[in-house]
């Protein structure tokens, strides 16, 4: 049978500065395997998502909140004790306030899988009233969120909150540098798009990505930023951006069983032709399902390898807490090429969806890696 516990609620909210120790049974936990990684991130966006809802602002994934969340998940799942960290306010640092939230659900559902639990747990927090004031605060600022699943099934999670006292964690992971788009979206040659709704740090890539011919607005004066991108979508600003740097070969992908009549049909074909993308084992594409950030790197990294003829190096380091599983080699190998930074936190929001705003910021310096390094020409 399936079982939700979680237990009374503990925070702590201390103004003065306390001494605190090494974490270094934390900074010893295992690597992830891609369901917890996935659940971590999950739970990570969940939680934003719901602050959303209440106005609240989003919480940054910190990454040795992240290590001491892990540590103790993994603890509990170790030892089938199921109880807060005695010694969380020494493992972290840098706080004015701090709360931590656990929880167990399981086994892991052999249907709904490891995001099925997960929200389980998630409505769990919601439901307590203690659990819900931590993840709704806001006094908090950071969070650190650890997933371990024992060899019971049962998963354990451990989100650990904070309000930083204003000096900076001692294992904040190093920030990717982000290419610039000067090559590819010279400031003397594109012209602005005339969209109304996309904010400054935003508009230089989409107004190139217009000027390319790779993206259009959503309506004549919108270009809906924070709109997500469906998988039928982000095909054909790939396709269109591999036909502007070199073309792309017609019709070899295979037929899928649930494109007829789709605007997009042939650039998915024509992508799965040459490996780029994929469908799924029933024969289906699934074009409105949106892609996560995840995903698009992958992608990304199959569309630069196939319009170069080169495989991207191996990764340097493992930039985020957060890109465990199957997408992380791309993940880590975007974050060298300097296409994308995550939020600067150590988190890259590998299972978010993939919003137009983005995904313009990552495919114009994608763009400027073909024009500053392989010969492609502005259009």
């Amino acid at each position: 049978m399936s079982a939700l516990a979680v237990p009374a609620l503990v925070l702590a909210m201390v103004a003065a500065t306390l001494a605190f120790g090494t974490a270094t049974e934390a900074t010893a936990a295992p690597t992830r395997t891609s369901a917890e990684s996935s659940a971590e991130s999950h739970l990570v966006a969940e939680h934003n998502r719901v602050r959303a809802g209440a106005s609240r602002a989003a919480l940054r994934a910190a990454g040795d909140l992240t290590d001491v969340a892990r540590a103790w998940s993994d603890e509990m799942a170790r030892t089938g004790s199921f109880r807060h960290n005695p010694s969380v306010s020494g493992q972290i640092c840098c706080w004015s306030a701090w709360g931590e939230n656990i929880a167990w659900a399981g086994p892991v559902d052999a249907i709904g899988g490891w995001k099925a639990t997960a929200d389980r747990i998630m409505r769990g927090w919601l439901d307590s009233p203690g659990h819900r004031d931590n993840l709704m605060s806001a006094t908090f600022d950071e969070v650190g969120i650890g997933v371990t699943v024992a060899s019971n099934g049962r998963m354990y999670a451990t989100a650990v909150f904070r309000r930083g006292d204003g000096t900076a964690a001692p294992s904040s992971r190093p920030v990717p540098t982000v290419r610039g788009i000067d090559d590819a979206c010279p400031s003397e040659g594109v012209p602005s798009a005339g969209f109304t709704d996309v904010g400054a740090s935003q508009a230089r890539a989409v107004d190139c990505l217009a000027w390319w011919g790779v993206a259009q607005g959503t309506s004549a004066h919108t270009f809906s930023p924070q709109q997500s991108v469906t998988r039928a979508q982000f095909a054909a600003f790939l396709h269109r951006a591999l036909e502007r740097t070199g073309g792309v070969p017609r019709g070899s992908g295979p037929g899928f069983s649930d494109l007829s009549g789709n605007v997009h049909a042939t650039a998915i074909r024509d992508l799965a032709g040459i490996g780029v993308i994929g469908g799924f084992a029933d024969g289906t594409f699934r074009p409105n399902q949106t892609v996560t950030r995840a995903q698009m790197a992958s992608m990304l990294v199959k569309a630069a390898e196939y319009r170069t003829g080169q495989r991207l190096a191996a990764p340097s380091r493992d930039w985020f807490v957060d890109d465990s599983g199957t997408h992380e080699r791309a993940i880590n190998q975007i974050a060298d090429a300097g296409w994308a930074a995550g939020d600067g936190n150590g988190s890259f929001g590998a299972s978010s969806t993939l919003e137009r705003g983005h995904f313009a910021l990552f495919l114009t310096r994608w763009l400027d890696t073909l024009v500053a390094e392989h010969g492609a020409r502005l259009p």
